[in-house]
Protein backbone atom coordinates (compact mmCIF):
# COMPACT_ATOMS: atom_id res chain seq x y z
CA UNK A 1 0.00 0.00 0.00
CA UNK A 2 1.18 3.40 -1.28
CA UNK A 3 -0.23 5.25 1.74
CA UNK A 4 1.22 3.51 4.50
CA UNK A 5 1.96 6.39 5.75
CA UNK A 6 -1.52 7.68 6.19
CA UNK A 7 -2.57 4.15 7.87
CA UNK A 8 -0.24 4.30 10.17
CA UNK A 9 -1.13 7.83 11.00
CA UNK A 10 -4.91 6.60 11.90
CA UNK A 11 -3.92 3.64 13.65
CA UNK A 12 -1.35 5.35 15.49
CA UNK A 13 -4.02 7.85 16.67
CA UNK A 14 -7.04 6.03 16.77
CA UNK A 15 -8.95 8.91 18.18
CA UNK A 16 -9.17 10.26 14.48
CA UNK A 17 -11.31 7.35 13.31
CA UNK A 18 -14.99 6.66 14.69
CA UNK A 19 -15.32 3.93 16.52
CA UNK A 20 -17.67 2.13 13.81
CA UNK A 21 -14.79 2.52 11.20
CA UNK A 22 -12.32 -0.62 10.97
CA UNK A 23 -8.97 -1.13 9.75
CA UNK A 24 -10.81 -2.74 6.58
CA UNK A 25 -12.81 0.60 6.03
CA UNK A 26 -9.76 2.50 6.13
CA UNK A 27 -7.73 0.58 3.65
CA UNK A 28 -10.86 0.40 1.01
CA UNK A 29 -11.05 4.39 0.84
CA UNK A 30 -7.37 4.34 0.21
CA UNK A 31 -6.94 1.52 -2.11
CA UNK A 32 -9.96 3.18 -4.11
CA UNK A 33 -8.18 6.56 -3.45
CA UNK A 34 -5.12 5.19 -5.69
CA UNK A 35 -7.16 4.06 -8.45
CA UNK A 36 -8.29 7.79 -8.89
CA UNK A 37 -5.19 9.20 -8.60
CA UNK A 38 -3.55 6.54 -10.63
CA UNK A 39 -6.34 7.41 -13.58
CA UNK A 40 -5.66 11.13 -13.40
CA UNK A 41 -2.00 10.96 -13.49
CA UNK A 42 -1.47 8.68 -16.05
CA UNK A 43 -1.30 10.92 -19.07
CA UNK A 44 1.39 12.94 -17.77
CA UNK A 45 -0.42 15.74 -16.20
CA UNK A 46 -3.03 16.82 -12.78
CA UNK A 47 -5.68 19.55 -13.67
CA UNK A 48 -7.35 21.41 -11.19
CA UNK A 49 -10.49 19.54 -12.63
CA UNK A 50 -9.31 16.25 -11.85
CA UNK A 51 -7.97 17.07 -8.33
CA UNK A 52 -11.80 18.78 -7.27
CA UNK A 53 -13.37 15.22 -8.25
CA UNK A 54 -10.90 13.50 -6.41
CA UNK A 55 -11.46 15.57 -3.50
CA UNK A 56 -15.44 14.86 -4.03
CA UNK A 57 -14.43 11.33 -3.48
CA UNK A 58 -12.62 12.22 -0.46
CA UNK A 59 -15.33 14.37 1.15
CA UNK A 60 -17.99 11.12 0.69
CA UNK A 61 -15.36 9.22 2.68
CA UNK A 62 -15.47 9.35 6.86
CA UNK A 63 -11.71 8.85 6.91
CA UNK A 64 -10.36 10.59 4.32
CA UNK A 65 -9.06 14.78 4.58
CA UNK A 66 -9.79 16.77 1.46
CA UNK A 67 -7.22 19.19 2.70
CA UNK A 68 -4.22 16.13 2.54
CA UNK A 69 -4.98 15.81 -0.86
CA UNK A 70 -1.85 17.03 -1.94
CA UNK A 71 0.33 14.98 0.63
CA UNK A 72 -2.06 11.78 -0.96
CA UNK A 73 -1.11 12.76 -4.58
CA UNK A 74 2.60 13.53 -3.37
CA UNK A 75 3.18 10.50 -1.32
CA UNK A 76 1.76 7.76 -3.81
CA UNK A 77 4.35 6.68 -6.78
CA UNK A 78 2.95 5.37 -10.01
CA UNK A 79 1.77 1.66 -8.85
CA UNK A 80 3.02 -1.12 -11.14
CA UNK A 81 0.51 -3.70 -9.69
CA UNK A 82 -2.84 -3.32 -8.84
CA UNK A 83 -3.13 -6.48 -7.21
CA UNK A 84 -3.49 -5.32 -3.79
CA UNK A 85 -6.34 -2.69 -4.45
CA UNK A 86 -8.19 -5.05 -7.12
CA UNK A 87 -7.93 -7.80 -4.11
CA UNK A 88 -9.34 -5.55 -1.50
CA UNK A 89 -12.28 -4.03 -3.64
CA UNK A 90 -13.18 -7.39 -5.05
CA UNK A 91 -13.53 -8.88 -1.54
CA UNK A 92 -15.14 -5.83 0.07
CA UNK A 93 -18.02 -4.14 -2.32
CA UNK A 94 -21.44 -5.32 -3.85
CA UNK A 95 -21.32 -5.26 -7.59
CA UNK A 96 -23.09 -2.22 -7.49
CA UNK A 97 -20.01 -0.68 -6.04
CA UNK A 98 -17.25 -1.98 -7.69
CA UNK A 99 -19.77 -0.32 -11.09
CA UNK A 100 -19.77 3.04 -9.06
CA UNK A 101 -15.96 2.75 -8.82
CA UNK A 102 -15.90 2.25 -12.52
CA UNK A 103 -18.30 4.96 -13.42
CA UNK A 104 -15.86 7.56 -11.13
CA UNK A 105 -12.64 6.41 -13.31
CA UNK A 106 -14.44 7.12 -16.33
CA UNK A 107 -16.08 10.06 -15.31
CA UNK A 108 -12.16 11.62 -13.43
CA UNK A 109 -11.18 10.25 -17.12
CA UNK A 110 -13.70 12.22 -19.16
CA UNK A 111 -12.94 15.42 -16.38
CA UNK A 112 -11.00 17.47 -19.29
CA UNK A 113 -13.69 16.43 -22.26
CA UNK A 114 -10.88 14.36 -23.68
CA UNK A 115 -9.94 10.87 -22.74
CA UNK A 116 -6.41 9.83 -23.13
CA UNK A 117 -5.41 6.55 -24.38
CA UNK A 118 -3.53 5.41 -21.63
CA UNK A 119 -6.62 6.64 -19.59
CA UNK A 120 -9.04 4.00 -21.11
CA UNK A 121 -6.78 1.35 -21.09
CA UNK A 122 -6.07 1.65 -17.59
CA UNK A 123 -9.75 1.95 -16.89
CA UNK A 124 -10.42 -1.40 -19.14
CA UNK A 125 -7.72 -3.40 -17.38
CA UNK A 126 -8.76 -2.47 -13.91
CA UNK A 127 -12.79 -3.38 -14.77
CA UNK A 128 -11.28 -6.22 -16.31
CA UNK A 129 -9.66 -7.31 -12.76
CA UNK A 130 -12.87 -6.25 -11.33
CA UNK A 131 -14.71 -8.77 -13.05
CA UNK A 132 -17.02 -6.40 -14.92
CA UNK A 133 -18.10 -7.91 -18.08
CA UNK A 134 -17.58 -5.43 -20.95
CA UNK A 135 -20.70 -4.58 -21.91
CA UNK A 136 -20.84 -3.04 -18.93
CA UNK A 137 -17.53 -1.27 -19.02
CA UNK A 138 -19.16 -0.02 -22.15
CA UNK A 139 -22.38 1.20 -20.81
CA UNK A 140 -21.01 3.12 -17.93
CA UNK A 141 -18.69 4.98 -20.38
CA UNK A 142 -21.51 5.53 -22.94
CA UNK A 143 -23.30 7.10 -19.67
CA UNK A 144 -20.38 9.55 -18.36
CA UNK A 145 -19.83 10.33 -22.13
CA UNK A 146 -23.84 12.12 -21.91
CA UNK A 147 -23.71 13.38 -19.04
CA UNK A 148 -20.22 15.18 -20.48
CA UNK A 149 -21.69 16.33 -23.74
Amino acid sequence: MKFKWIKDFFLTNKKVLEPTLNVEKVNLDLEILELLIEIARIDGKLTLDEIALIKSFIIKSPILDANLIQDYIKNTAEKISLSENINLINSNLTKEEILEIIFELFQLSFIDEDIHLEEERLIYKIADLLRVKRNEITMIKNRVLERSI
